[in-house]
């Protein structure tokens, strides 16, 4: 299973869907304490939280691969080792708008 991250610098609100038709996805907007660790919409964590592995492995449009371990607190889902390191590589910051595709 794939975690697909696509960034972006733009800005909305988060949220996921589940349709057979439409892909699988949230985004989120970064603020600056989502640098170190950031909390997976409790949406997404009911419909697919169960079947996460951990870690996700996040696949952004470059190609490259990245594993990202996670953490549930009390019943939320919290990315958090690789997590930092991986807005670190694409220069995320506060208002950076980040879609995540679920396959």
């Amino acid at each position: 299973m794939l975690l697909n991250a696509l960034v972006t610098h733009q800005t909305s609100s988060s949220m996921a869907r589940g349709s057979s038709n439409l892909p699988i996805c949230f985004f989120k907007i970064i603020l600056q304490t989502s640098l170190q660790t950031i909390k997976i919409p409790n949406t997404f964590t009911r419909s697919h939280g169960a079947r996460l592995p951990n870690p996700v492995l996040m696949k952004p449009p470059d190609g490259t691969k990245w594993e990202v371990f996670w953490k549930n607190i009390n019943g939320e889902i919290w990315f958090q080792k690789g997590w930092k390191t991986f807005t670190q590589n694409y220069s995320l910051q506060n208002g950076c708008f980040v879609v995540f595709k679920y396959k």
